[in-house]
């Protein structure tokens, strides 16, 4: 450890004598890096956080593949107030527009559009290779088109996935193609739903792709508010702390480029700014000033002892002399906690989930970034700056306190202390009682307009969640025989009793729905 410091110590007189040499190395590396910062990317999906080798993690991604199972967009479409029903001649028209407008959006795979006009209207006087679909033609009679409606509420989809039992919601659900960005998608599709507004109805997205991009979205715009928020603070408090424009310069300064190397060396390397690791630059500016702080509170006591003397103003040699004592004095310190907490963020590497990792990593990384400018940018940006700049404002008007307030505090009052201690024991067991938050929705503003859209969908549908369950036989085509078929005919029956099922679908549906049109009791054997 010694070694570390004796290095430390060296870089900040190499930079104290050399202050140009030093900030155009630093300038070199900071504009290298910065070339990295335009090629982060953003990645704030639900993949992005899911751990690494896990089974089911591999299962899902390889089953997506093997079923060619798109991400979908849901679209939820409902009355307004006082307007027509969906299930309407009105509302079945606008639904069936919406459905093949909706395929012309760029990105959305236009052959897997799904809605009511999907749905086949299979009666037993049609043939078996020409179903048409309920909502092909509209019966200019009456009497038909009623017809027509209760088979469509009669249809074992409908009210589940496609229209509301009350008739004044409908669902679209639009499939992303394969790599197209879902922000730009979401972005298109909520400019496709307005250009088809209609004051009869509301048109609204929701569902797990929209949610996870909202959040995104959502955390990017808090972030971007959050990071000048913080610096303002960071420089008002060091302003009052330590009283001098070199104060806050210098620090703000090092902030800045703790950040570019960073954020860069992260574009370098591909890693992705994800939910997890966009929190990575406030963590990393509150921690990053930390050694400035304990630095230049040093350089200024040493040159106060020159205002004690009587100097009026502080020559390079002094501020040099001062610089390397303030050195001596904290560059241990520095080291040390700049290692070791370095070191305990890299413990974050044990995680299973890689931007959890990758949060541990770089902000790690940072830290050290931070150390390296502590002992060069610092040290050569006092020896440029004019040394009037270094020189605190009066101290007179602050209240000097000999005993901290705290301290005070506690030595009369050792009763409150040792209380504190036993609310402190008692709450331990409410560390057992804390809650996972796993809803995508539930970070959201619970009064936003997709939240209330997708609290209206889960209500009125099955939900917008879907549990995938894939069977799979060692034996070929095991799955389409009588001993499959009981099988999958069983596990469906199990799925359906579940106390959170909303619904249960499976490759069986058509074949059941076409034998009770039919009326054939037992369209599908359940024993060889």
């Amino acid at each position: 450890m010694e070694r570390f410091v004796a290095v430390a110590e060296r870089l900040a007189q190499t930079a104290s004598t050399r202050p140009w040499r030093t900030l155009a190395a630093l300038g070199v590396v900071t504009l290298v890096l910065t070339g990295g910062v335009t090629r982060l990317e953003i990645a704030t999906d639900g993949a992005a956080v899911y751990p690494l080798s896990n089974r089911v993690i591999e299962d899902t991604r390889a089953d997506r593949v093997e079923f060619d199972d798109p991400q979908l967009v849901i679209l939820l479409l409902t009355s307004a107030p006082g307007g027509p029903e969906i299930d309407s001649r009105e509302g079945l028209r606008y639904l069936k527009q919406l459905h093949h407008d909706l395929g012309k959006v760029d990105g959305v795979v236009a052959q897997r559009v799904r809605s009511l006009v999907t749905l086949l209207d299979g009666r037993p006087e049609d043939g078996l290779f020409e179903i048409p679909g309920f909502l092909d033609s509209f019966a200019e009679d009456k009497e038909a088109f009623q017809g027509m409606l209760q088979r469509l509420h009669a249809f074992p989809l409908t009210h589940g996935l496609f229209l509301a039992q009350d008739g004044r919601a409908a669902a679209l659900y639009a499939p992303a193609a394969s790599g197209v960005d879902r922000l730009d998608l979401l972005a298109r599709i909520e400019g496709w739903s307005n250009a088809h507004a209609d004051p009869r109805f509301e048109l609204r997205l929701l569902g797990p792709v929209v949610a996870e991009a909202t959040l995104g979205k959502k955390l990017l715009i808090d972030l971007l508010k959050m990071v000048p928020a913080v610096v303002v603070l960071i420089a008002v408090l060091l302003f009052i702390s330590l009283r001098s424009v070199f104060a806050v310069l210098i620090p703000i300064a090092e902030i800045l480029l703790v950040m570019v190397w960073t954020l860069g060396l992260m574009g370098y390397l591909g890693v992705p700014i994800t939910l997890v690791t966009m929190i990575l630059p406030v963590v990393l500016m509150t921690m990053a000033v930390t050694d400035e702080v304990h630095l230049l509170e040093r350089l200024q006591a040493h040159l106060r002892n020159l205002d004690n003397r009587g100097a009026s103003r502080y020559s390079e040699a002094e501020v040099q002399t001062a610089m390397r004592y303030a050195v001596a004095d904290v560059g241990a310190p520095i080291v040390l906690t700049s290692l070791t907490t370095a070191i305990g963020l890299l413990s974050f590497l044990s995680a299973s989930i890689q931007p959890i990792r990758d949060f541990g990593l770089f902000c790690a990384v940072g830290i050290l970034f931070a150390m390296v400018h502590t002992f060069s940018f610092v040290p050569a940006l006092a020896r440029l700056l004019p040394p009037r700049w270094l020189r605190e404002f009066r101290r007179s008007r602050l209240p000097s306190v000999r005993t901290p307030p705290t301290r005070q505090f506690t030595s009369r009052s050792p009763g409150l202390v040792l209380l504190g201690f036993f609310v402190f024991l008692t709450a331990i067991p409410g560390v057992t009682m804390l809650i996972v938050e796993d809803s995508w929705i539930a970070n959201l503003d619970p009064e936003s307009a997709m939240v209330r859209a997708e609290r209206e969908f889960n209500r009125r549908f099955w939900g917008s969640y879907r549990y995938d369950i894939v069977l799979s036989s060692s034996v070929r085509r095991q799955l389409e025989r009588p001993a499959g078929l009981a099988a999958i005919e069983k596990l469906r029956d199990v799925a359906r009793a579940g106390p959170f099922a909303g619904g249960v679908v499976t490759h069986l549906l058509p074949i059941e729905e076409m034998a009770r049109l039919r009326n054939v009791t037992d369209p599908v054997p359940i024993s060889a």
